[in-house]
């Protein structure tokens, strides 16, 4: 799960690039808000393909890249990340996507107790 959010925020920063799903195109407008109001996130909620993993990781390195690739986010500001529209939601302002980010890496680490 660290290595699909640390996948997250490559995808924020326009380093790993996501075709807009067609099912994003359909219910954007039931779920939009839901990703970067206070609300906790629905479980079981679509992940796009590109965001599987199946591979087996390190959990510390994976923690620390995730920390890093966070840092780096915080750094550069909502602003000088990607302008693409998300794959699922379409577009969103600089500050919704950073809300966004926070609650879906928070959503996961509440998953797993953390």
């Amino acid at each position: 799960m660290i290595a699909y959010c640390s996948l997250g925020v490559d995808v924020a920063m326009g380093n790993a690039p996501v075709k807009r799903s067609l099912f994003g195109y359909i219910f954007v407008p039931f779920f939009k808000r839901s990703f970067y109001d206070a609300s906790e996130l629905a479980k079981s909620s679509p992940t796009a393909t590109e965001f599987i993993i199946t591979d087996d990781f390190d959990f510390e390195k994976e923690k620390q890249l995730l920390i890093e690739k966070e840092e780096k986010y915080l750094e550069a500001g909502h602003e000088n990340c990607k302008k693409e529209p998300n794959a699922f939601f379409g577009r969103l302002a600089a500050e919704q996507t950073g809300v966004g980010m926070y609650n879906h890496i928070d959503h996961h680490l509440r998953q797993f107790g953390a």
